[in-house]
């Protein structure tokens, strides 16, 4: 608790008038004036002084009044937290693209069973504009799947996503065994919008090899997967997916992935917070559903 004496100091502080600050605090102005000699001595300092009968602080009195605030409005905010002690009913989760539609389906649903009187608003976007919400406190956690600064945030990795370049059955490439990145120039290249994450994973990736997306004279932009799949399918282009996006589609050979040589990488997924946004216990629940998936897969792999 801060002594009443530190208040005093702090709102005279503000004032600079020893009258002004009695009648705020319902004080005498002698009772004000002991409060300050009494500061004064006890922290064996002089906190104010009056030049040209104007009253200043000085500079421990300003380091002091400093501190205060920052001490006052600590605690205030505190107290607020403690006296309401608010019980969430709603988690915002964000995703995205490719882990919203192809990925968080069953912990969603494992979070809505254990959390039964709890729900969850998903936001389903690229990962510049989710980062954006995040930055913005309008996110609880973000699951994001694509490059970002990650020492602006608290990060945890939950799954790799291998990425893969596919075409249609019946694109002559289909046929090929192995293939060097620069084979695809006369391929139509259909690419993810700007702000998505495979497509700075590509990218950034490329870059580190010496290669560019520049080697493709025809690119179309396509913000939607299940069109861009769709389009390759009736062999319109090609395009790079994380596999996870893809796999039902190779399986049923409606896709195919082109085996190239001198390009093969991942991308991790992350669970990405707010460090100025505090834990609450849903937010806690929802990051252990991921927790029990990479141990298990821990397990598997050490098993194997």
């Amino acid at each position: 608790m801060i002594d009443y004496r530190y208040k005093t100091f702090s709102v005279l502080a503000d004032t600079l008038n020893y009258t002004k600050t009695a009648k705020l605090l319902n004080l005498s102005q002698p009772a004000v004036t002991k409060h300050i000699q009494y500061l004064e001595s006890h922290l064996n300092t002089e906190l104010v002084s009056f030049e040209n009968r104007k009253l200043t602080l000085t500079k421990k009195g300003q380091y002091l009044k400093t501190e205060m605030d920052r001490f006052i409005q600590e605690t205030e905010f505190l107290k607020e937290h403690l006296a309401e002690n608010p019980i969430q009913k709603s988690l915002l989760v964000g995703a995205s693209r490719t882990i919203g539609e192809y990925f968080i389906t069953d912990k969603l649903q494992q979070f809505t069973l254990q959390e039964n009187d709890s729900e969850i608003d998903l936001v389903i976007d690229n990962t510049k504009n989710l980062l954006v919400l995040l930055n913005n406190g309008d996110l609880d956690v973000a699951l994001i799947s694509g490059p970002f600064n990650k020492e602006l945030y608290e990060t945890q990795i939950f799954f790799e996503g291998l990425i893969v370049a596919v075409c249609s059955p019946d694109n002559p490439i289909a046929q090929s065994k192995n293939i060097l990145f620069s084979d695809l120039e006369n391929e139509k290249l259909l690419l993810r919008e700007k702000g998505s994450g495979i497509n700075s994973s590509l990218q950034e990736t490329l870059s580190e090899k010496g290669l560019s997306l520049d080697i493709f004279s025809k690119r179309t932009i396509i913000g939607n997967i299940h069109l861009m799949k769709e389009l390759i399918k009736k062999d319109e282009g090609i395009g790079f997916f994380y596999y996870i996006s893809v796999t039902d589609e190779i399986i049923d050979q409606t896709l195919q992935i082109i085996p190239i040589s001198d390009l093969s990488f991942s991308q991790s997924f992350y669970l990405v917070f707010n460090k100025n946004t505090p834990p609450n216990k849903l937010r806690e629940n929802f990051l252990q559903l991921f927790n029990e998936e990479v141990r298990n897969e821990a397990n598997k792999n050490s098993s194997s």
